[in-house]
């Protein structure tokens, strides 16, 4: 099974990123864009690995605090990944660092490159170019108070995701 850990965004959040999606469309980009129900900010990408249970164990020893997240920013990377980025959030780093120690500590192996948080928008992205000076509003704000072990099943055209589980804030 294909695994990662994420937060996923609460409806709300994930509408106002398609009205931002829509925005960008009128203005003649174009895309494979992300439907509402993927919509989601990595923390944690395992890949292949078939043990839930290990997975789940390793990160249910983590302790975190519910924390605000807001999404202010975007760009389009070299790849044609259109990509929505929080403000600097120590919180969310924390937590990001804390599920990757808990996963390696545990003999789980998880992508080891930086944390650079992100909910991808859309693929494939084209006719962007001179678009960040445009009216586009990008002030998105949520609460995290859990966070979610996804599959990821490749489809021909599209990925589809499905929560396997979720780590909810403890008081």
């Amino acid at each position: 099974m294909r695994l990662f850990i994420a937060i996923m965004l609460p409806e709300e959040a994930g509408k106002k990123i398609l009205k931002f999606a829509d925005a960008l469309k009128r203005k003649g980009v174009t895309g494979r864009f992300v439907p509402l129900e993927n919509l989601h900010l990595t923390l944690a990408f395992i890949g292949e690995y078939n043990d839930l249970n290990h997975v789940a164990e390793a990160v249910n020893t983590i302790d975190f605090e519910p924390f605000s997240i807001r999404l202010n920013d975007w760009t389009v990377d070299r790849k044609g990944i259109l990509k929505v980025i929080p403000e600097e959030n120590e919180a969310l780093v924390r937590l990001a660092e804390s599920i990757r120690t808990a996963l390696i500590s545990n003999g789980i192996y998880c992508d080891s490159r930086s944390f650079a948080p992100h909910v991808t928008v859309s693929r494939r992205t084209t006719e962007f170019t001179n678009l960040k000076d445009t009216d586009i509003d990008m002030d998105i704000d949520f609460d995290v108070e859990m966070f979610s072990l996804m599959q990821s099943v490749q489809g021909q055209y599209n990925s589809s995701y499905t929560r396997i589980c979720s780590f909810v804030y403890d008081k």
